[in-house]
């Protein structure tokens, strides 16, 4: 099976790629495959970009732009299909670093270790941490990322003052939050109290920005001890985890249950309600499009760990 070059970082992947040789069809051609579907477009203009550049700096090379038009949910299957048969799999993917280690398992990706210690960027341009998102299990480094992130929670400062809540709101427990959406709710009906990733509709968002975050800011801290190679679970980190969310959305202080079972609610709904003004905190990341009226609240890695919020360290990256 011929190996991928499985990049977060199409940028970067594209500088370095000249010795992987091209496509077993065109070896002069490399395929990039990536995701293109509602806010992802902005991707679409950097692909676009980048595959001039490459081609204007390697002349006689060429890319050609393999977007996969699909939900977020399905983009990963049908790419995970291309890539079963050489005459579909792309030289390139564009995939969240989540993915590395089940695509390394399935012999699909090509560890860039070697390339990676003759590219000056490398070492010049990649703190440490973030050299870590496209590491695997096995140690060897498969992917780079095209950025980084952070969690934190928005919050909107004129809603705020309108239900009487402080304009610069820090809370230290999640109670905090739980009494501010209560606060927001009672104060104004029409409004989110807190808006974050639920449902099966929003797929992976769930697991990595909801769950995930809230376990981080518990005192279990994890749900996989990378040294020990083992999951942690069962684990009062995660019980509390789910309590937050389970008290969040039985008292009707997140999205709806039809908004949460809506499949575009992510794509149509959720910015568009921010910048309307009717969503008092919102659980997300640094990625989150600026809508005008809301106001970053306390960014960082966990929304507020029991009992109280520690300093933030940042999280494991994400392309």
């Amino acid at each position: 099976m011929r190996r991928r070059t499985a990049l977060a970082a199409i940028l970067t992947a594209a500088l370095g790629l000249p010795a992987c040789g091209g496509s077993a069809e065109d070896p002069n051609t490399i395929t990039v495959a990536y995701h293109r579907y509602g806010n992802t477009l902005q991707v679409d203009a950097l692909m676009q970009r980048v595959k001039q550049q490459y081609e204007q700096a390697h002349p006689g090379k060429f890319v050609k732009l393999d977007p996969v038009v699909a939900p977020e949910s399905e983009y990963l299957s049908k790419l995970q299909l291309r890539m079963r048969s050489e005459s579909t799999a792309p030289d390139v993917l564009y995939e969240d670093s989540f993915n590395v280690n089940s695509d390394v398992e399935a012999g699909y990706l090509l560890a860039l270790d070697d390339r990676l210690a003759r590219w000056p960027d490398w070492n010049s341009s990649y703190i440490g941490a973030t050299k870590q998102a496209g590491k695997a299990a096995d140690g060897r480094i498969y992917g780079v990322p095209l950025d980084t992130d952070t969690r934190g929670l928005w919050y909107d400062r004129k809603l705020f003052a309108e239900v009487g809540l402080p304009e610069e709101w820090k809370p230290r427990t999640w109670d905090d939050i739980l009494a501010a959406a209560r606060q927001i709710k009672q104060q104004r009906p029409d409004a989110i109290g807190i808006d974050m990733p639920l449902g099966k509709a929003e797929g992976e968002s769930v697991s990595m920005q909801t769950v995930e975050m809230l376990l981080y800011g518990t005192e279990t801290g994890t749900l996989y001890d990378e040294q020990q190679r083992k999951w942690v679970v069962p684990s009062k980190g995660f019980t509390d985890a789910m309590g937050f969310i389970s008290t969040a959305v039985g008292e009707d202080l997140t999205q709806s249950k039809p908004q949460i079972a809506d499949a575009q609610y992510d794509k149509n709904q959720r910015d568009q309600l921010a910048r309307e003004g009717k969503v008092g905190i919102r659980l997300d990341g640094s990625f989150a499009p600026a809508t005008g009226r809301t106001q970053v609240g306390r960014t960082g890695r966990r929304p507020c760990p029991r009992p109280r919020c520690p300093p933030s360290s940042g999280r494991r990256p994400e392309p």
